[in-house]
């Protein structure tokens, strides 16, 4: 929020903001009085309420813990430093349990009883899910989803996370430039049946790989739900591969590795992946010389980022993953926002983040596009010695 003549004008726009509260029309602001905190000046102060939808039970409550305690680091960073413009930040929490009918549930809450409307949910099922229900109110959704088309056709809904079609164009860039190796490359592919994957390598990986006349040699896929990869790893190996994609969750990756190693396949090919190799939780001399496609931020040695790692771990006692890191950008990002916005109404605030350019983040400089993704810096690495470590983008022409 600009308050260029801080006294006066701020304090005019807030008693409006109070006299619209009165008025019961709260769904297109974003200021609320502070329902009993003091300010360490002593008085109330006005604040923002964001609200959080993740999933913080089921199989993915590892991720929504994560995803929560980045972004409460974030909002008490901003905080200690006086909010934006002396106007607090809150977080309130709700449970996905990673099903969209229990996030629509939560989301109607949040937007009719709580009046939050700015909202910030993860995983690409309940984001989805909720967003015509966002939509309908008048909020804005700031959603960690791959789904290409998440942020499309609305003026309120962003997208903050690796979309599919920049992962997919790193994934068939990297294996496009394998072309002319000797021997020449094979290449299979294991991947998770998720919607979003599945349209993944179906609308994208597939057919730009065949415009470059190459194609996979076997494809394998596997449910979420799986724990036995005997079967496939046996297909996989029984292919000669030279190279195995290998797209999914993290928290399923310490079976299918225990698998390749069991069946003599891990160090025989070269493994590539994606976001799931950033949470692998595979022992480090498994994952060595693995190539991943990423958030460029994971692979340098970025004080911040680094600071950033062990602030977490002293304020939460384990280690923070990317997902951590993308929360705390992410409310970076619409702090940005909210400073720079000159008016308390929803929608302005949404067309004041469809403006932002090269805004400075924990993961590097991000913008928003006009059509409501954000976009950050996306690099490839290799693990080496435990860590990830950047390599040359290849270059491709197609």
């Amino acid at each position: 929020m600009t308050t260029g003549n801080c006294g006066s004008s701020r304090t005019s726009i807030l008693v409006v903001v109070l006299l619209v509260l009165i008025a019961g029309i709260a769904a297109v602001l974003f200021i609320r009085p502070g329902a009993g905190r003091k300010h360490p000046t002593g008085h109330k102060p006005q604040v923002i309420e964001i609200g959080a939808i993740l999933p913080l039970s089921g199989s993915l409550a590892f991720m929504g813990k994560m995803e929560g305690d980045g972004m409460k680091m974030a909002v008490e960073d901003i905080n200690a430093k006086g909010g934006i413009s002396d106007v607090w930040l809150e977080l309130k929490f709700d449970d996905s349990q990673g099903k969209p009918d229990v996030a629509v549930t939560a989301a109607q809450r949040m937007l009719t009883v709580d009046r939050i409307n700015i909202i910030v949910a993860s995983f690409s099922g309940v984001v989805l899910g909720i967003k015509p229900v966002v939509e309908r109110s008048g909020g804005i959704l700031i959603g960690a989803c791959m789904h290409p088309d998440f942020f499309k056709g609305t003026n309120n809904v962003f997208r903050f996370y690796i979309g599919v079609e920049d992962e997919s164009k790193g994934f068939v860039d990297y294996l496009i430039s394998l072309k002319g190796q000797t021997p020449e490359p094979r290449i299979g592919l294991l991947y998770v049946e998720a919607p979003n994957v599945v349209e993944q390598v179906e609308k994208y990986i597939e057919p730009d790989l065949s415009r470059a006349s190459m194609s996979f040699a076997v494809k394998e896929s596997y449910r979420q739900t799986d724990k036995e990869f005997r079967d496939k790893i046996l297909k996989l190996r029984s292919a000669n591969l030279t190279h195995l994609l290998i797209i999914g969750y993290g928290f399923l990756y310490p079976n299918i590795f225990q698998e390749l190693k069991d069946r003599k396949l891990l160090g025989q090919v070269q493994i590539v992946g994606g976001w799931g190799f950033l949470y692998p939780n595979v022992p480090p001399e498994d994952l060595e010389g693995v190539t991943v496609i990423g958030p460029s931020y994971v692979f340098g040695n970025n004080p911040a980022v680094e600071q950033f790692y062990a602030r977490f771990r002293s304020r939460y006692g384990y280690e923070a993953n990317f997902d951590a890191a993308m929360t705390y950008a992410a409310i970076q990002l619409l702090a940005t926002g909210l400073e720079t916005t000159e008016k308390t109404d929803v929608s302005s605030l949404a067309m004041q983040l469809r403006s932002l350019r090269d805004v400075p983040t924990l993961i590097g400089t991000c913008s928003v596009s006009k059509d409501g993704t954000i976009t950050f810096p996306i690099g490839i690495g290799k693990f080496s010695n435990g860590r990830l470590s950047k390599e040359a983008i290849p270059s491709v022409t197609r």
